[in-house]
């Protein structure tokens, strides 16, 4: 069931009003905000490159013109990437259908745009195979959410949200990472040019028809970073080392910011300006041209692109942009 390498296409669900993490969202599309100095965006192309995605199409909605130019802007790891504008939003699998001219030839990848993950999508796939699946929804083990149960062979019977008393105890409840593989007939039970979400109208339908549905537990690193205390966590982890394989853009080094007191992990981004006195880190990200005033101290942080931090200003846990901050 799946295709060669050459041949196999993604989808990237980018079309959200990133609401949690206004008003930054109101200046900057939430896939395109930077995670350690990259944008989000970047690491779902390099996750997808990996594991043999030559072309991807995104969709956009909020703010399209800025989308595009962000896009145009990052490394997008070799693919041949197209972007379908959504003039409204269509949901997970109404916006998926547009895409279905392109993404009807075989097997394809489904993924949200706002999480990061260090995951082998190439495992996911021969698992998906192997299973004979529709669909695998890639999982995370969480025996509190009751989203998603999972049978020791792999398949999902049925969503148990929230979870009974009764659940049968050799069923897992999982949470849902935002990863799909999918098969082409699932076209045929989604409208178009309707609002329409994967999860609550079409999953469902494929396991009453008894299509088998099936869940890949992922038990590494996975962070959902569409909120502020999400979005701190995902920089903190990926600049510190704990975000599996995932790294951060490389940077101009603390050393750049003569005067100041670094305490790692830092990542300073190119063109910083710093005044005497000034106390970075740790776990904090500084954007390029970003500005510091003398005296201040930054702690756990996120400081981005060309934004001002004020002479003795104490921040910890903030995101700091040049129209504003947010705190977790």
């Amino acid at each position: 069931m799946t295709q060669d390498v050459p041949s196999l296409r993604a989808m990237v669900l980018a079309a959200g009003l990133g609401t949690r993490m206004r008003p930054l969202t109101n200046l900057i599309p939430k896939p395109l905000l930077p995670i350690a100095n990259r944008p989000l965006l970047e690491y779902t192309f390099a996750l997808l490159a990996g594991a043999g995605v030559r072309e991807a199409v995104v969709n956009c909605h909020h703010l399209p013109e800025a989308f595009e130019k962000g896009l145009r802007r990052l490394d997008p790891s070799g693919l041949a990437l197209h972007v379908s504008r959504e003039q409204r939003i269509l949901g997970t699998a109404g916006g998926l259908k547009r895409a279905e001219s392109f993404l009807s030839g075989g097997t394809f990848l489904l993924l949200n745009g706002d999480f990061l993950v260090d995951i082998d999508l190439r495992r996911v796939l021969e698992f998906h195979t192997q299973q004979k699946a529709t669909a695998t929804m890639v999982l995370l083990p969480d025996p509190t959410s009751g989203v998603l149960g999972v049978d020791p062979d792999g398949a999902i019977r049925r969503f148990i949200a929230p979870r009974p008393a009764d659940e049968p105890t050799g069923r897992l409840s999982c949470g849902f990472t935002g990863i799909h593989v999918l098969e082409p007939e699932v076209f045929r039970l989604i409208p178009p040019n309707r609002p329409w979400e994967i999860n609550l109208q079409v999953y469902p339908v494929l396991l009453a028809r008894g299509r088998r549905v099936c869940g890949f537990v992922h038990r590494g690193y996975w962070r959902e970073g569409g909120s502020p205390a999400g979005y701190l966590a995902a920089n903190r982890e990926v600049l510190a080392g704990r975000a599996g394989s995932l790294t951060p853009r490389p940077g101009a080094g603390a050393a750049t910011l003569a005067g100041s007191a670094c305490t790692p992990p830092v990542l300073v981004g190119p063109g910083v300006l710093a005044g005497p006195g000034v106390e970075i880190g740790p776990e904090t990200v500084i954007g390029p041209e970003a500005r510091i005033g003398a005296g201040a101290r930054i702690r756990r942080s996120v400081i981005l692109e060309g934004a001002d931090v004020p002479e003795g200003a104490d921040l910890d846990g903030a995101v700091l942009f040049p129209e504003g901050r947010l705190d977790a």
